[in-house]
Protein backbone atom coordinates (compact mmCIF):
# COMPACT_ATOMS: atom_id res chain seq x y z
CA UNK A 1 0.00 0.00 0.00
CA UNK A 2 2.94 2.14 0.66
CA UNK A 3 4.67 1.53 -2.37
CA UNK A 4 1.50 2.07 -4.24
CA UNK A 5 0.68 5.96 -2.09
CA UNK A 6 4.43 7.05 -3.39
CA UNK A 7 4.35 5.96 -6.67
CA UNK A 8 1.01 7.50 -7.07
CA UNK A 9 2.39 10.87 -5.08
CA UNK A 10 5.55 10.90 -7.53
CA UNK A 11 3.76 10.77 -11.17
CA UNK A 12 1.46 13.80 -9.31
CA UNK A 13 4.44 15.32 -8.91
CA UNK A 14 5.87 15.26 -11.96
CA UNK A 15 2.59 15.87 -13.98
CA UNK A 16 2.09 19.19 -12.11
CA UNK A 17 5.86 20.20 -12.89
CA UNK A 18 5.21 19.42 -16.75
CA UNK A 19 2.36 21.70 -16.42
CA UNK A 20 4.38 23.98 -14.49
CA UNK A 21 6.59 23.95 -17.38
CA UNK A 22 4.00 24.48 -20.18
CA UNK A 23 3.38 28.14 -18.70
CA UNK A 24 7.10 28.82 -17.97
CA UNK A 25 7.65 32.11 -19.99
CA UNK A 26 10.40 31.80 -22.76
CA UNK A 27 13.91 33.80 -21.93
CA UNK A 28 14.84 34.15 -25.87
CA UNK A 29 14.28 36.44 -28.18
CA UNK A 30 14.61 35.01 -31.99
CA UNK A 31 15.29 37.77 -34.98
CA UNK A 32 14.36 36.23 -38.28
CA UNK A 33 15.10 37.71 -41.81
CA UNK A 34 19.03 38.65 -40.89
CA UNK A 35 21.50 38.20 -43.27
CA UNK A 36 25.10 36.50 -43.16
CA UNK A 37 27.84 39.19 -41.80
CA UNK A 38 25.12 41.47 -40.22
CA UNK A 39 25.73 42.62 -36.95
CA UNK A 40 22.55 42.88 -34.62
CA UNK A 41 22.85 44.45 -30.84
CA UNK A 42 20.69 44.40 -28.47
CA UNK A 43 19.99 46.24 -25.23
CA UNK A 44 17.88 46.16 -22.11
CA UNK A 45 16.24 49.88 -21.70
CA UNK A 46 14.41 49.15 -18.67
CA UNK A 47 12.74 46.83 -16.57
CA UNK A 48 9.75 45.58 -15.28
CA UNK A 49 9.02 46.69 -11.21
CA UNK A 50 6.19 46.91 -9.05
CA UNK A 51 3.84 47.14 -12.57
CA UNK A 52 5.94 49.46 -14.15
CA UNK A 53 8.96 50.25 -16.15
CA UNK A 54 12.23 51.97 -14.91
CA UNK A 55 15.25 52.33 -16.80
CA UNK A 56 18.42 50.33 -16.02
CA UNK A 57 21.77 51.60 -15.28
CA UNK A 58 22.92 51.91 -18.49
CA UNK A 59 20.50 54.12 -19.53
CA UNK A 60 18.97 56.33 -16.60
CA UNK A 61 20.00 59.40 -18.20
CA UNK A 62 17.38 58.80 -20.50
CA UNK A 63 15.14 59.81 -17.75
CA UNK A 64 15.96 63.07 -18.80
CA UNK A 65 14.36 62.77 -22.25
CA UNK A 66 10.48 63.49 -23.19
CA UNK A 67 9.73 59.61 -23.46
CA UNK A 68 7.28 58.04 -21.17
CA UNK A 69 8.20 54.64 -20.75
CA UNK A 70 4.64 53.48 -19.43
CA UNK A 71 3.23 55.53 -21.79
CA UNK A 72 4.30 53.80 -25.38
CA UNK A 73 0.78 52.50 -26.43
CA UNK A 74 1.36 53.50 -30.25
CA UNK A 75 3.57 52.45 -32.44
CA UNK A 76 4.69 56.22 -33.49
CA UNK A 77 5.83 56.29 -29.86
CA UNK A 78 7.59 53.41 -29.96
CA UNK A 79 9.06 54.40 -33.53
CA UNK A 80 10.27 58.20 -31.44
CA UNK A 81 11.26 56.43 -28.55
CA UNK A 82 13.33 53.71 -30.33
CA UNK A 83 15.38 57.06 -31.97
CA UNK A 84 15.80 58.56 -28.69
CA UNK A 85 17.37 55.67 -26.97
CA UNK A 86 19.67 54.74 -29.80
CA UNK A 87 21.88 57.79 -28.78
CA UNK A 88 21.87 56.82 -25.04
CA UNK A 89 22.80 53.50 -26.44
CA UNK A 90 26.08 54.60 -28.13
CA UNK A 91 27.33 55.11 -24.71
CA UNK A 92 27.09 51.53 -23.17
CA UNK A 93 27.61 47.65 -24.46
CA UNK A 94 24.82 45.97 -25.03
CA UNK A 95 24.54 42.03 -26.61
CA UNK A 96 26.30 41.75 -30.05
CA UNK A 97 26.14 38.74 -32.55
CA UNK A 98 27.18 38.67 -36.19
CA UNK A 99 24.35 36.79 -38.34
CA UNK A 100 25.98 33.31 -40.25
CA UNK A 101 21.92 32.40 -41.01
CA UNK A 102 18.71 33.92 -41.74
CA UNK A 103 17.94 34.29 -37.82
CA UNK A 104 19.65 34.69 -34.82
CA UNK A 105 18.77 34.10 -31.06
CA UNK A 106 19.41 35.88 -27.67
CA UNK A 107 19.25 33.89 -24.78
CA UNK A 108 18.73 34.23 -21.17
CA UNK A 109 16.95 37.36 -20.99
CA UNK A 110 14.72 39.19 -18.33
CA UNK A 111 11.36 40.40 -18.77
CA UNK A 112 11.90 44.29 -20.24
CA UNK A 113 12.30 46.91 -22.58
CA UNK A 114 14.91 46.16 -25.21
CA UNK A 115 16.26 48.28 -27.92
CA UNK A 116 17.50 46.71 -31.24
CA UNK A 117 20.09 48.00 -33.85
CA UNK A 118 21.45 46.63 -36.87
CA UNK A 119 24.55 47.99 -38.42
CA UNK A 120 24.60 49.15 -41.98
CA UNK A 121 24.72 46.13 -44.26
CA UNK A 122 26.42 45.79 -47.36
CA UNK A 123 25.91 43.26 -50.41
CA UNK A 124 26.16 43.06 -53.70
CA UNK A 125 27.60 46.79 -53.30
CA UNK A 126 24.54 48.98 -52.28
CA UNK A 127 24.18 49.51 -48.24
CA UNK A 128 21.41 49.30 -46.18
CA UNK A 129 20.05 51.08 -43.35
CA UNK A 130 18.00 49.68 -40.39
CA UNK A 131 15.69 51.47 -37.95
CA UNK A 132 16.24 51.46 -34.39
CA UNK A 133 12.88 48.74 -32.83
CA UNK A 134 11.81 49.14 -29.13
CA UNK A 135 10.41 46.14 -28.07
CA UNK A 136 8.72 44.64 -24.68
CA UNK A 137 9.76 41.14 -23.54
CA UNK A 138 8.61 38.26 -23.67
CA UNK A 139 5.14 39.67 -25.16
CA UNK A 140 7.05 39.90 -27.81
CA UNK A 141 9.59 36.90 -28.48
CA UNK A 142 10.12 36.68 -32.44
CA UNK A 143 10.91 40.07 -34.13
CA UNK A 144 10.93 39.55 -38.04
CA UNK A 145 13.25 42.13 -40.15
CA UNK A 146 11.58 43.24 -43.15
CA UNK A 147 11.10 45.98 -45.99
CA UNK A 148 14.96 47.29 -45.45
CA UNK A 149 15.45 49.54 -48.28
CA UNK A 150 19.21 50.84 -49.96
CA UNK A 151 20.08 54.22 -48.70
CA UNK A 152 21.48 56.97 -50.90
CA UNK A 153 21.29 59.53 -48.16
CA UNK A 154 24.68 61.75 -48.52
CA UNK A 155 23.23 65.09 -47.50
CA UNK A 156 22.14 65.71 -43.94
CA UNK A 157 20.49 68.86 -42.24
CA UNK A 158 19.68 69.15 -37.88
CA UNK A 159 16.31 70.90 -37.23
CA UNK A 160 15.15 72.60 -34.21
CA UNK A 161 12.06 72.74 -32.27
CA UNK A 162 10.86 73.92 -29.61
CA UNK A 163 7.63 73.79 -27.77
CA UNK A 164 6.47 75.12 -24.70
CA UNK A 165 6.97 78.39 -23.07
CA UNK A 166 10.48 78.36 -21.51
CA UNK A 167 13.08 80.29 -22.20
CA UNK A 168 15.15 79.23 -24.98
CA UNK A 169 18.90 79.09 -24.53
CA UNK A 170 21.43 80.99 -27.04
CA UNK A 171 23.25 78.30 -27.86
CA UNK A 172 22.97 74.58 -27.76
CA UNK A 173 25.51 71.95 -27.63
CA UNK A 174 25.43 68.58 -30.02
CA UNK A 175 27.61 66.10 -30.48
CA UNK A 176 27.56 64.25 -34.32
CA UNK A 177 28.37 60.45 -34.16
CA UNK A 178 28.74 58.33 -36.66
CA UNK A 179 27.74 54.42 -34.97
CA UNK A 180 29.56 54.62 -32.00
CA UNK A 181 31.93 57.17 -33.14
CA UNK A 182 32.22 61.20 -32.29
CA UNK A 183 32.76 62.78 -35.34
CA UNK A 184 32.15 66.39 -34.06
CA UNK A 185 30.74 68.46 -31.66
CA UNK A 186 28.38 71.08 -32.68
CA UNK A 187 27.44 74.40 -30.88
CA UNK A 188 24.58 76.14 -32.16
CA UNK A 189 23.53 79.48 -31.94
CA UNK A 190 19.71 80.74 -31.72
CA UNK A 191 20.71 83.39 -34.31
CA UNK A 192 21.02 81.09 -36.82
CA UNK A 193 17.84 78.77 -35.50
CA UNK A 194 20.02 76.27 -34.04
CA UNK A 195 20.02 74.74 -37.74
CA UNK A 196 23.12 72.57 -39.03
CA UNK A 197 23.35 70.88 -42.59
CA UNK A 198 26.26 68.75 -43.98
CA UNK A 199 27.71 66.13 -46.56
CA UNK A 200 29.09 63.30 -46.72
CA UNK A 201 31.30 61.26 -49.47
CA UNK A 202 29.77 58.09 -48.64
CA UNK A 203 26.44 56.74 -46.68
CA UNK A 204 26.87 57.37 -42.90
CA UNK A 205 25.06 56.04 -39.67
CA UNK A 206 24.43 59.24 -38.25
CA UNK A 207 23.21 59.75 -34.34
CA UNK A 208 22.22 63.24 -32.95
CA UNK A 209 23.37 63.90 -29.37
CA UNK A 210 22.09 66.61 -27.40
CA UNK A 211 23.84 68.05 -24.60
CA UNK A 212 21.41 69.00 -21.90
CA UNK A 213 19.25 72.33 -22.02
CA UNK A 214 18.43 73.89 -18.65
CA UNK A 215 14.12 73.16 -18.10
CA UNK A 216 13.84 71.20 -21.17
CA UNK A 217 13.16 67.60 -22.17
CA UNK A 218 14.11 66.17 -25.77
CA UNK A 219 13.15 63.73 -28.39
CA UNK A 220 14.59 63.17 -32.13
CA UNK A 221 13.01 61.93 -34.87
CA UNK A 222 13.81 61.64 -38.22
CA UNK A 223 12.77 62.01 -41.64
CA UNK A 224 13.70 62.42 -45.56
CA UNK A 225 12.88 64.68 -48.47
CA UNK A 226 14.49 63.83 -51.73
CA UNK A 227 18.53 63.54 -51.30
CA UNK A 228 18.14 64.90 -47.86
CA UNK A 229 17.96 63.22 -44.42
CA UNK A 230 16.81 65.31 -41.30
CA UNK A 231 17.39 64.76 -38.04
CA UNK A 232 14.20 66.37 -35.96
CA UNK A 233 15.73 67.36 -32.57
CA UNK A 234 12.52 68.57 -30.26
CA UNK A 235 12.73 70.04 -26.67
CA UNK A 236 9.61 70.28 -25.05
CA UNK A 237 9.74 72.72 -21.60
CA UNK A 238 9.25 71.15 -18.29
CA UNK A 239 6.38 72.07 -15.92
CA UNK A 240 6.76 73.72 -12.76
CA UNK A 241 10.28 74.30 -13.71
CA UNK A 242 12.55 76.15 -11.16
CA UNK A 243 15.82 77.93 -12.95
CA UNK A 244 18.62 76.03 -11.63
CA UNK A 245 16.94 73.40 -9.86
CA UNK A 246 14.95 69.80 -10.89
CA UNK A 247 11.40 69.94 -11.86
CA UNK A 248 9.41 70.48 -8.72
CA UNK A 249 7.11 67.00 -9.98
CA UNK A 250 10.29 64.90 -10.83
CA UNK A 251 12.52 62.97 -8.57
CA UNK A 252 15.02 62.07 -11.02
CA UNK A 253 18.31 62.64 -10.12
CA UNK A 254 20.41 61.01 -13.03
CA UNK A 255 23.48 62.91 -13.83
CA UNK A 256 23.29 65.87 -16.80
CA UNK A 257 23.52 65.22 -20.32
CA UNK A 258 26.50 67.21 -21.60
CA UNK A 259 29.10 65.67 -18.68
CA UNK A 260 31.54 63.45 -19.56
CA UNK A 261 30.19 60.15 -20.75
CA UNK A 262 26.76 62.02 -21.70
CA UNK A 263 24.15 60.59 -23.92
CA UNK A 264 21.36 62.15 -25.96
CA UNK A 265 18.57 61.53 -28.22
CA UNK A 266 19.41 60.74 -31.56
CA UNK A 267 18.61 59.80 -34.51
CA UNK A 268 19.19 56.69 -37.20
CA UNK A 269 17.89 56.15 -40.48
CA UNK A 270 14.62 57.84 -41.73
CA UNK A 271 11.25 56.93 -39.92
CA UNK A 272 9.33 57.37 -43.33
CA UNK A 273 7.61 54.42 -45.39
CA UNK A 274 10.59 54.65 -47.75
CA UNK A 275 13.14 53.47 -45.23
CA UNK A 276 13.71 50.44 -42.50
CA UNK A 277 11.18 48.94 -40.79
CA UNK A 278 10.62 46.21 -38.90
CA UNK A 279 7.79 43.66 -38.62
CA UNK A 280 6.49 42.70 -34.53
CA UNK A 281 4.55 39.37 -34.08
CA UNK A 282 3.12 38.42 -30.60
CA UNK A 283 1.89 35.50 -29.61
CA UNK A 284 -0.95 37.64 -27.72
CA UNK A 285 -1.70 40.49 -29.41
CA UNK A 286 0.40 40.81 -32.54
CA UNK A 287 -0.87 45.45 -32.61
CA UNK A 288 1.71 46.87 -30.83
CA UNK A 289 0.65 50.05 -31.92
CA UNK A 290 -2.94 49.37 -30.26
CA UNK A 291 -2.02 48.65 -26.62
CA UNK A 292 -0.04 49.69 -23.36
CA UNK A 293 3.41 48.19 -23.97
CA UNK A 294 3.73 45.81 -21.03
CA UNK A 295 5.51 42.93 -19.92
CA UNK A 296 3.62 39.64 -21.07
CA UNK A 297 0.93 38.34 -18.49
CA UNK A 298 0.50 36.84 -14.96
CA UNK A 299 -0.89 33.23 -16.41
CA UNK A 300 2.66 31.11 -15.89
CA UNK A 301 2.71 32.59 -12.68
CA UNK A 302 -0.50 32.30 -11.21
CA UNK A 303 -0.50 28.56 -12.50
CA UNK A 304 2.68 28.02 -10.81
CA UNK A 305 0.95 29.29 -7.33
CA UNK A 306 -1.89 27.04 -8.13
CA UNK A 307 1.11 24.26 -8.35
CA UNK A 308 2.76 24.75 -5.54
CA UNK A 309 -0.20 24.91 -3.67
CA UNK A 310 -1.53 21.48 -4.90
CA UNK A 311 2.08 19.67 -4.55
CA UNK A 312 2.57 21.00 -0.89
CA UNK A 313 -1.36 19.74 -0.38
CA UNK A 314 -0.14 16.19 -1.42
CA UNK A 315 2.72 15.39 0.71
CA UNK A 316 0.38 16.80 3.62
CA UNK A 317 -1.99 13.86 2.85
CA UNK A 318 0.63 11.39 2.12
CA UNK A 319 2.61 12.13 5.47
CA UNK A 320 -0.49 11.36 7.27
CA UNK A 321 -1.24 8.81 5.89
CA UNK A 322 1.94 7.00 5.98
CA UNK A 323 2.03 7.93 9.47
CA UNK A 324 -1.11 5.89 10.30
Amino acid sequence: MKKLLMTFIMAMILALSTLGSVYASSSSLTIKQTKPGMNVHLYEVAKKENGSYSYTDAFKEAASTNIHLNELNTSAALSEAATTLKGDAQKTTGLSQKASTSQMVFDHLEDGLYLILVDPYTTGGVTYNYSPVLIDFPTNQEIELTKYSPSKIYKYSLVKHWQGSGKKPSSIVVDLYNGSKLEKTLTLTKANGYAYSWQSQEVKDYSIVEHTVEGYASSVETSESGDTQYFVLTNTSLPNYNSGKTPSTSTTTSTERGTEGSKNYQSGPSTSPSQSETKQTSSKNPDISTRTVKTGDTTSINNMVYVSLIAGLILIVAGRSLRN
